[in-house]
């Protein structure tokens, strides 16, 4: 089940898979991108973290998104997908020992901050 929430003129929040789901597969729906950010936050493109931002995938429209997702796309692949997956696995297998150490005197484990193996 999910929710549409008008947050503002023009700007609604979306919660829960089967709504976010339509949503993206509408293209009549629109991210916040460079021209909203240009209308509703002057002066955001005097800030790195904004401009960085601002070319993520996830604040791209058509046809900018469109042609870098196919380009991802192409890097991930159902095969080349499983083909990561005992890496991964390994992955994470040490980061549960390497937690399981830590915490084997039974204190508590900080599991939020990156800690180098």
């Amino acid at each position: 089940m999910g929710e549409a929430i008008e947050i503002g003129p023009g700007d609604v929040l979306v919660a829960g898979y089967d709504a976010i789901n339509s949503v993206l597969r509408d293209p009549g729906f629109r991210v916040s991108d460079e021209s909203s950010f240009d209308k509703d936050l002057p002066g955001w493109r005097a800030d790195p973290v904004f401009i960085q931002g601002a070319d993520w995938i996830l604040s791209l429209n058509a046809p900018r998104h469109s042609r870098i997702r196919s380009l991802i796309a192409r890097a991930f692949t159902a095969r080349r997908i499983a083909g990561l997956e005992p890496a991964i696995a390994k992955m994470a297998d040490d980061l549960l020992d390497a937690m399981a150490d830590r915490g084997a005197d039974s204190t508590a484990v900080e599991f939020m901050q990156p800690r180098r193996l």
